[in-house]
Formats: C-alpha cells, sequence, structure tokens
C-alpha cells in the first residue's frame, strides 16, 4: 500500500480535524455518534485506502462550504475564530481552497456582487489564510474596486 505524500499527509490531518470540528459545532452531531465522520477515517486494507479517505475528505469540506453559503459575515469570523482557538482550519480558508464562487472571482478577477464581496473578505481577513502575497494583493485590489462601485451606486 502506498503511503500519501507529505503534502497530502498534511492535508488528511488538516481536513480531518476541520470536518470532525465542524460536524460537532455546526450541525451538532455527537463525537459518540455512530454517524460522526471522526468513526470512518482509518484505512481499512484491501478496503479503503487513506487517499480515498482524503478524497472523501475533501468532498466532506465542500458540503460544508455550500452549507456555509448563507452565513452572514458575522457568522463567518465567529466559526473563524472558534476554528483558531481550536486549532483547526478555518471556514475561510476552506472557502479559499473549495469554493467555486471563490475559483470564480479568482477568475474573472471581479466581485460581481455582496456575496463574493464578503466570501473575499473574510478571506482577507483570516490571519490563518495560506494566501500568498501576490493573492492576497489582488483580492485586496478586488473588494477596493467592489468598494468603490458601491459607493457610486449608492451616490447615485
Amino acid at each position: 500500500m502506498r503511503k500519501l505524500s507529505p503534502e497530502n499527509e498534511k492535508e488528511f490531518e488538516e481536513l480531518a480535524k476541520y470536518v470532525n470540528f465542524y460536524t460537532t459545532h455546526v450541525w451538532r452531531v455527537s463525537p459518540e455518534a455512530p454517524e460522526h465522520p471522526s468513526h470512518f477515517l482509518t484505512p481499512v486494507p484491501g478496503k479503503v485506502t487513506k487517499s480515498q479517505l482524503l478524497s472523501g475528505l475533501r468532498q466532506a469540506a465542500n458540503d460544508t462550504v455550500e452549507d456555509a453559503s448563507s452565513f452572514t459575515q458575522e457568522q463567518t469570523a465567529a466559526l473563524d475564530r472558534a476554528c483558531l482557538a481550536n486549532d483547526v482550519l478555518t471556514l475561510s480558508e476552506v472557502r479559499r481552497r473549495f469554493s467555486g464562487q471563490y475559483r470564480s472571482v479568482l477568475k474573472k478577477r471581479r466581485i460581481s456582487n455582496e456575496t463574493e464581496y464578503y466570501l473575499v473578505v473574510a478571506i482577507i481577513t483570516d490571519m490563518s489564510s495560506q494566501l500568498d502575497d501576490d493573492e492576497r494583493r489582488l483580492l485586496e485590489e478586488l473588494a477596493h474596486a467592489y468598494e468603490e462601485a458601491s459607493s457610486k451606486r449608492e451616490g447615485d
């Protein structure tokens, strides 16, 4: 059985902690409940590999992004703080990694609406985010451009 690369091993550990935390604290599923994801994160020789489990964790993380799509800026900030306090990836960081909406903003290099604006602002303000300097600069420019356009619309 092949081992995961060090990068994938790190991602597995980060996502396992995040998915378990989200399931417990947002969806309110007890860690003792048989359906809690913590009970499904051990490879089973000949049946389930750690690579397959990582794929499942990525999908579960994406499910949390979809679930949190209606969160207010305050709810996102509160969850991010709770994640940081528990040494878990933040929702904002998971959104950065898995959100199709975020990838769309990067691709079109423009923020089209308030939802995208709050997504970008949450990622910028998340101090644990793994943004590189170029991506952070781009996001700040996009947010500033959206703010200016919004203030002009309000002034009309």
